[in-house]
């Protein structure tokens, strides 16, 4: 690995706007748009608002996670969630009689036996391996929930288990003002360059094949427009998530997310699996998100939001299971518990996302520009908030690192993009941008945590961070 030749990123202004990418695309949403009124990102409304705790990217063996939909959902309602959404690959949840999904195809030859049945009907496979069906998985299920809770037939020496479908699972679990199932999806595949890039649609009920162009960016436009058709029609807002692109290893530049500033949400948080190895010097998650959010408020676009992930494969979270639940996810203020209400605040950014940190409060005042956090004092002593933005001035340049296995040329971004602006000891602080500032958020730790334990690069420490803000 060798750091080479320095090159301009973007020289001016003018080349973020003129990406040739975005020629006859939709105006893009202005900031403030994005972030809503002073008054709603204050979190003043016309009701009583109140924080909503939710997980927008989980697998069940819809897919290819581990536990049965019904299992999973209930991990995360008896944890606490207020919302959660079962955001399987490539696929919906829907009553369609099939045989195959992400992962798995085994249709019996014989299916006289499956006549007049509804969903998917997965293969058990008793061994170990991604994607399979084992006994133990359903028999989960049926210690939890009952003998007949889970439905299986034997046809030709084979046992099929029947998934239950979104709309059971909602019924089964949905308490209004308690907890909300949200329906979704992940689009999964690699662009033509070989790169992953993989998209969540949330609050929708459909989904369409993956769609493969030359790279990342050309990728995730074409899937981003494909889904305004399809979803066009939808009753309520949905949300389209970028998500972990440092996934497999450094996979989606920051420069994709410069050039499509209508793509409004990614993921800052995923699981340990989602890291991969770091490289030093190379961006991490939150260089990442500085650096996206340096062009586009130079060049008057609309922040990048963030939101917070398990993408858990797993519901059996210990030392050895590294893709289990309860990494990271989504403090929401809304009015009430419904999709509609959820998906509104998330698109005015009135949200932030945690990975063990509580807040009671984020403010922020676009007349005077004002950022103004406090933290529950339950999240633990030596509360530490940082206020974190980037200069008008900051640098144009970087550098870029190339590694051999896997080949990538990856971006060292300036140290200016994305510094501490000002630090504050104690349970609340505020910040108010100065002239020179192009937006400021807020990274709240626990100093008495075990921070040192976890790599920096996978943002598991127990943390908060606000959404950026631009007066």
């Amino acid at each position: 690995m060798k750091s080479f030749s320095r090159r301009d990123f973007l020289k001016t202004s003018a080349a973020v706007g003129s990406a040739p990418l975005l020629a006859g695309s939709i105006s893009s949403v202005n900031a403030a748009e994005v972030q809503g009124t002073a008054e709603t990102a204050s979190g003043a409304s016309s009701g009583t608002t109140r924080w909503f705790k939710g997980q927008l990217h989980t697998h069940s063996q819809w897919s290819d996670g581990g536990g049965m939909p019904e299992s999973v959902c209930a991990v995360y309602k008896e944890n606490g969630y207020d919302f959660f959404c079962l955001s399987d690959h490539n696929g919906f949840q829907s009553e369609e009689l099939k045989f195959n999904g992400f992962g798995f195809s085994k249709a019996p030859a014989d299916k006289s036996a499956f006549e007049g049945e509804t969903s998917t009907w997965k293969c058990v496979i008793d061994e170990k391996g991604w994607a399979k069906m084992r006994k133990a998985h359903y028999q989960q299920a049926i210690d939890k929930f009952g003998e007949g809770s889970v439905r299986m037939k034997v046809v030709d020496g084979d046992t099929y288990v029947r998934l239950k479908t979104f709309a059971e699972l909602e019924e089964q679990f949905n308490e209004p003002g308690k907890f909300l199932l949200i329906p979704g999806w992940e689009q999964t595949g690699s662009s033509l360059d070989g790169m992953q890039v993989h998209m969540n649609f949330i609050n929708v009920k459909s989904w369409f094949p993956y769609i493969r162009k030359a790279d990342p960016a050309e990728t995730v436009y074409e899937t981003m427009i494909a889904g305004e058709k399809e979803y066009a029609d939808n009753e309520e807002p949905y949300l389209f998530i970028l998500n972990h692109p440092q996934w497999p290893y450094y996979d989606i530049s920051p420069e994709v997310l410069v050039k499509l500033d209508r793509v409004r949400f990614w993921e800052l948080t995923n699981n340990p699996r989602s890291a991969g190895p770091s490289v030093e010097g190379a961006w991490d998650p939150e260089k990442y998100w500085d650096v996206v959010n340096a062009y586009r408020t130079a060049n008057n676009k609309p922040v990048l939001l963030s939101t917070g992930s398990d993408d858990a494969h797993s519901i059996y979270p210990n030392a050895v299971c590294k893709d289990g639940p309860f990494f990271g996810w989504n403090m929401v203020r809304a009015e009430e518990l419904t999709t509609r209400a959820i998906m509104e605040s998330m698109l005015r950014g009135d949200f932030y996302v945690s990975t063990g940190v509580t807040l009671k409060d984020v403010q922020f005042c676009k007349e005077t520009g004002t950022l103004k956090v406090s933290v529950d004092p339950a999240s633990g002593e030596g509360v530490k908030i940082e206020f974190i933005g980037t200069k008008k001035t900051f640098g144009r340049k970087s550098e870029i690192i190339e590694t051999e296995k896997p080949k990538r040329k990856i971006d060292s971004y300036p140290e200016n993009i994305g510094v501490v602006l000002k630090t504050v000891d104690g349970l609340e602080g505020e910040y108010t941008l100065q002239q020179d500032d192009l937006y400021v958020r807020a990274r709240v730790t626990v100093t008495g945590s075990e921070y040192e334990k976890f790599n920096k690069y996978e943002l598991l420490m127990p943390c908060a961070w606000t959404q950026p803000y631009t007066k």
